[in-house]
């Protein structure tokens, strides 16, 4: 009902309630993961219209539902990136790799702040692990590193 009524934050609720009073049945999970998408949903949105801080406020809601929402936790740091949020951009990529080491786009974006920062050995640290993950990377990082 809550979740019919939009009030997701009731919805999650009850639905960790139902997952404490039954954990074997998935269904309530699988609920709690389709408001995330949701919420993520509406992040972009907002993303699209370059109202970043709403965006971001959607996707904070998508990951406290779901703690292990690693495509939140990636647009949470992008939509910091963009604007210009480089600390807050790092705490939420780390979250991510911490959650799930084969990010790529992470490592990727996390190399890209470290070398803004003139920490090439850093940055090319995490683009190194991004073109393990990614070998799409590789032809793009070696001009890059060069750069540097």
């Amino acid at each position: 009902v809550f979740k019919n009524i939009e009030d997701y934050d009731l919805a999650v609720e009850n639905y960790l309630n139902a997952i404490t009073a039954n954990p074997f049945e998935e269904k309530y999970a699988k609920a709690i993961a389709v408001i995330s998408q949701i919420m993520a949903k509406e992040g972009d949105t907002e993303y699209r219209r370059k109202e970043y801080e709403e965006a971001i406020e959607y996707y904070l809601k998508a990951v406290k539902y779901s703690p292990d929402y690693t495509i939140a936790l990636f647009k949470i740091a992008r939509t910091y990136y963009k604007t210009g949020d480089l600390e807050n951009c790092q705490e939420y990529l780390q979250q991510n790799i911490a959650i799930d080491n084969e990010q790529e786009q992470s490592h990727k974006m996390l190399g890209d702040i470290m070398r803004k920062q003139g920490d090439v050995d850093k940055a090319i640290h995490h683009y190194n692990i991004a073109i393990q993950i990614n070998g799409n990377y590789s032809d793009w990082t070696y001009i890059l590193l060069h750069v540097c």
